[in-house]
């Protein structure tokens, strides 16, 4: 079954774009070139090629379609050799990601519909084609996908899904209805970003501090003049020159107890006379 050339053309322009967004991700990431050809090509058909094995329309469209490849590895092209192009948007890679996940999510839903697929099937392929890129760059990249934390992802892409499914079951046409789901799409992402829309997160209780490892804290020497000296050991206060008027004092004479159990007192070293006992860390 042949796709129409609008949807076509809606799916070769969300391939670009998309692209776009993988190799502004691995431009801010400091990848290679390599690198930003690979997330480019990734985010920008890995959607569309999970989208086509499921429907049976193999070989997928974007392995067997030049143009797809061509589409992607131009953008991420375009993005390596001139990144300060991006530098006037403030956050490229979620601008383009959203625009996106509107192009891909409408052309998804409208696949789906075209091979037969039920309106319920067809939202979900939808949704699906949307996120299956982005999903698989954040992956890449050792980031949490989107799609599992961002503001309002998925359900942005559930509403342009559906916006062309309701469009084809009142039997409105399927080029107006793509344009509206995509608008939709598009819009409730960036006001989601800019306003911060979460779905609900668990409210769970934090955890108790836990002790770190024992780190034994060093003993002050105060001379006359005030001045500080640090000694790392026993050993060495044994070394240092104290003056007959010198005092050896623990300045975190109050935090000398660990687990709640307090250092014993240690005697001065040989030789060091007049001088108080002291406690050493634990």
């Amino acid at each position: 079954m042949q796709v129409n050339t609008f949807l076509l053309t809606l799916d070769l322009v969300g391939t670009f774009v998309f692209a776009l967004s993988g190799a502004a991700a691995g431009v801010k990431h400091r990848l290679d070139l390599f690198g930003v050809l690979v997330l480019s090509f990734v985010a920008a058909n890995v959607g569309g090629i999970t989208r086509d094995v499921m429907i049976g329309a193999v070989p997928v469209a974007a392995l067997s379609d030049w143009r797809y490849m061509a589409v992607s590895l131009l953008a991420g092209l375009l993005v390596f050799v001139w990144p300060t192009l991006l530098n006037r948007l403030r956050s490229p890679v979620l601008v383009f990601d959203a625009a996106g996940l509107a192009l891909f999510a409408v052309t998804g839903a409208n696949k789906a519909l075209a091979f037969g697929l039920s309106p319920v099937a067809a939202v979900l392929l939808g949704v699906l084609t949307g996120v299956g890129g982005g999903m698989m760059r954040d992956v890449l990249v050792a980031q949490v996908p989107n799609v599992l934390r961002a503001e309002l992802y998925a359900v942005a892409a559930l509403v342009g899904a559906e916006a062309v499914v309701i469009g084809s079951l009142l039997r409105l046409p399927p080029a107006t209805m793509s344009i509206v789901g995509a608008m939709l799409c598009f819009g409730l992402r960036l006001i989601a970003i800019r306003r911060r829309w979460h779905l609900p997160v668990a409210r769970v209780q934090p955890s108790p501090p836990t002790h770190g490892p024992k780190v034994p804290i060093p003993p002050v020497l105060i001379n006359r003049r005030g001045t500080l000296n640090f000694a790392h050991s026993l050993k060495d206060l044994g070394e240092v020159h104290v003056p007959h008027a010198a005092r050896i004092r623990l300045v975190m004479e109050n935090l000398n107890i660990h687990n709640g159990v307090p250092c014993s007192p240690i005697a001065p070293p040989t030789g060091m006379h007049n001088i108080p006992a002291y406690a050493l860390p634990c």
